[in-house]
């Protein structure tokens, strides 16, 4: 007797409405506003915002400043999907001036996004014994030394994209010392 191969009826997609309401409901609570400071006596902070479900029309747009050359801001855009991936911008010293970025996603549908802030200072190097000695000697008279904010990030969250901060520096805010 020959075999048959089974047939199996074709599979109908099923959405329950109630899934796309609660879909809606996350589409909207898309605000994170944040602001995160870096100290000079910081050398390695890390931030994550939370996961959201975004297409390729929201962007996130943050501002930063740092400054000094020891100082790195790494911001990672990944997809949280199964083989999900992500992309890197690093920054640099910008001597005080707030620079305004967007990231997008690059898919068309709907995934899970979330965005990695990483910042990193290297430490100080002393060539010799004598220079390390008088920086400390600085330091326990003024203790304010070590909490000097050298860099800051303003996370504006999700929203529709423009062309407002796209490789651009639209908002110059230099601060400037009164000393």
């Amino acid at each position: 007797m020959p075999e048959r191969e089974p047939t199996f009826a074709p599979l109908k997609k099923y959405t329950d409405p109630r899934a796309l309401i609660r879909s809606q409901i996350k589409e909207n609570n898309i605000e994170i506003i944040d602001e995160k400071v870096f100290r000079n006596n910081d050398t390695y902070l890390f931030y994550v915002t939370p996961q959201q479900t975004i297409d390729y029309t929201s962007c996130i747009e943050y501002r930063y400043n740092l400054i000094g050359s020891r100082s790195r801001l790494g911001v990672y855009f990944c997809d949280r999907s199964e083989g999900g991936m992500c992309i890197m911008k690093l920054h640099k010293n910008t001597n005080g001036t707030t620079m305004c970025e967007q990231v997008r996603p690059w898919y068309h549908k709907k995934n899970p996004f979330t965005v990695h802030f990483h910042f990193e200072r290297r430490p100080r190097v002393f060539r010799n014994e004598w220079k390390m000695k008088r920086y400390l000697k600085r330091v326990r008279r003024n203790p304010s030394i070590l909490s000097k904010p050298v860099g800051k990030i303003q996370l504006f969250g999700y929203q529709k994209c423009t062309n407002e901060c796209i490789n651009t520096q639209p908002h110059v805010d230099k601060t400037e010392n009164s000393n």
